[in-house]
């Protein structure tokens, strides 16, 4: 039996399958085609089988909640409703595991880091620096168009 490759994409919804993506590329060539048809009819089972397949999701994930602890339970029972926040992480946890340094420390930290990818590179000469804002500054009155 010949095999059929089915893009995953980051975007899709958990319950998305490959039956899923076929009827919805089919519904869309209808669509493209100008089949009003064939592309209402598909729209339909589109609609049916994502119902379906979101139902069978929701179900499953319900029966694997029933085994866990009950803060992971409610987690997920706000995650579904929509009630949890987004975990939001502090600046200080991304850049390192001290949280004891004061916001000063942080912002230093963070200068340095960015000053230490230029620690290679040599400073440009007061001569070029003033080469160049002549050079603007004869720019700026050709695009006004002042002698």
């Amino acid at each position: 039996m010949p095999e059929r490759s089915i893009k995953v994409h980051k975007t899709d919804e958990p319950w998305m399958n490959a039956n899923l993506k076929q009827f919805i590329k089919r519904r869309q060539k209808a669509f493209s085609s100008g089949d009003v048809f064939l592309y209402k009819l598909l729209r339909n089972k589109v609609n049916r089988e994502r119902k379906r397949c979101r139902m069978i999701y929701y179900k499953n994930k319900v029966q694997d909640l029933q085994h866990t602890k009950p803060c992971d339970w409610w987690r997920e029972v706000k995650q579904f409703c929509g009630t949890s926040k987004a975990a939001r992480r502090d600046i200080r946890s991304i850049l390192r595991t001290n949280t004891e340094s004061s916001d000063q420390d942080l912002a230093n930290e963070i200068r340095k880091a960015f000053v230490s990818v230029m620690d290679n590179c040599t400073p440009l000469s007061e001569e070029w620096t003033r080469n160049q804002s002549r050079k603007t500054s004869a720019d700026q009155h050709i695009k006004s168009g002042r002698p």
